[in-house]
């Protein structure tokens, strides 16, 4: 099996999985859903998504929404710095592997700019992958899949532990 068909193959998994976690957040009643809302202090708050997948993104928006957060999207490295001069952000998330310019490179060219607070999301889950991310600069690393109540719960952690907003410094 070639490394293009092994990617689609994974993307594509991920891609189930996030359906149906989707549909199983979907079923939770409109009680419960209160309940797993955000710091009401971090309600509003603008987040970067950075993902070349628009499903993904998709998703990501959809429960970050719901949260109380103010999303905004971009499908790659370039796209996103461009967006993080015109949004100033409270945090981003960054996927890794990415056309025009890959996560790596977008974590470092914002870093040299702003010390928003950046939590990378990839299906890049290595130890040594992890490392990197935070050698980068990256204040957090979540590994695809994964839940979408962890997402919230880690930026949550992120922005808690930031405290203020650093697109002052953008």
């Amino acid at each position: 099996m070639s490394s293009s068909a092994t990617w689609n193959s994974f993307v594509g998994r991920c891609y189930k999985e996030l359906c149906n976690r989707l549909e199983s957040l979907k079923q939770v009643k409109e009680s419960e859903r209160d309940n797993i809302r955000s710091d009401p202090s971090q309600l509003g708050q603008k987040i970067l998504v950075i993902d070349d997948e628009p499903d993904l993104r998709r998703f990501i928006k959809l429960r970050l929404s719901r949260a109380g957060y103010k999303v905004f999207e971009a499908r790659n490295g370039i796209e996103g710095l461009e967006q993080l001069y015109k949004v100033k952000p409270h945090l981003v998330v960054l996927d890794i592997m990415m056309p025009r310019m890959d996560g790596w490179e977008t974590c470092r060219r914002i870093r040299e700019i702003s010390d928003v607070p950046i939590l990378i999301l990839s299906a890049k889950g290595n130890r040594g992958s992890r490392v990197k991310g935070l050698d980068l600069g990256a204040n957090d690393y979540l590994a695809k899949p994964f839940a979408g109540f962890e997402l919230v719960k880690r930026i949550e952690s992120v922005l808690g532990h930031t405290n203020s907003p650093s697109s002052e410094s953008t």
